[in-house]
This record gives C-alpha cells, structure tokens and sequence, in this order.
C-alpha cells in the first residue's frame, strides 16, 4: 500500500535483517514508555547518491565494469525498487525532526514512484556503453529477504 501508513501491521518477517530492525523499533519504542523519552523512527526505501556502496545498482555497476560481457541477476529482473536520493533524506530527517513533537514519531520516508532492476540494467548499460547478456537466476525475490513491492493508492 502506497503511501504506507505508518501504524500498518508489518507482515512475517522473510530475514533477519528485517526481523531486526522491527525488534529494533520496539525497543525504542519501549524506551521511549519507560523513561520519557522522544524518539525518531525512519523507514528508509533505498537510497542512492554519493558514497553510495552497496546495492544492486552499486552491484551491477561493479560488475559490469569487470566483465561488460555478462551479468548475472538474481530474480527475474521484475522487482521493483523505490529510490531517494541522500540529499532528499536528509532535508526530510531535519523537517520531521523540527516538526514533530510525539513521544513517538514514525515516518517512511520515500518516493511515490519506483523502477524494475530491468530498468536500472539498462541505464547502466546506457551509461557504460556496453550490452551484455542477462543470466537471470529466477523467481521473484532477488535475495531471501527480498519481498516482492507492493504498490497501490489507500
């Protein structure tokens, strides 16, 4: 659901990464009960700019640079991502942070637009000038934690 809520039941966790970081919100949360404190919770789509270091953009980049003749995909090349670039990120940090006044103050911070990885491929390809041969490993995940995007208007 686009835009997310930010009180929307999160659904099973797929990773440990994602299993984290909603453990991760609950103890804020819970410090921010039982001591008084204010917190700021942000849910991040991708983010992309300078020093940007990992990521399948960064990925495909690297990859691509070393052999241009090949690149292997994980997934079928279909998902979608969502991207903000740093800058955007951190003028939203600021005006959430000098705006809000909750004990509890959750946002999603991101972008109501997104791209296919088959969409990157092809910007990166465009920018480097070469063409290679897609090996797509399958499937609609590209990783195990990787949850298929779910977009629509609430």
């Amino acid at each position: 659901m686009f835009p997310t809520p930010e009180e929307s039941p999160f659904p099973v966790q797929t990773s440990f990464y994602a299993a984290s970081k909603l453990a991760g919100e609950g103890l804020i949360t819970a410090y921010c009960e039982g001591f008084g404190f204010q917190s700021w919770i942000f849910r991040f789509v991708s983010i992309l700019g300078e020093r940007y270091t990992h990521g399948h953009v960064f990925d495909f980049y690297k990859k691509l640079k070393a052999d241009p003749s090949r690149l292997k995909v994980l997934g079928n090349g279909k998902q979608r991502k969502s991207y903000l670039y740093i800058q955007d990120s951190l003028d939203a940090l600021l005006l959430a942070i000098e705006k809000s006044r909750e004990k509890v103050n959750i946002f999603n911070l991101g972008v109501d637009d997104y791209c296919e990885v088959n969409d990157s491929i092809g910007w990166i390809c465009e920018e480097l000038r070469v063409k290679p041969l897609l090996e797509y490993t399958g499937g609609d995940r590209g990783w195990i934690g990787d949850n298929p995007f779910f977009f629509s208007r609430y």
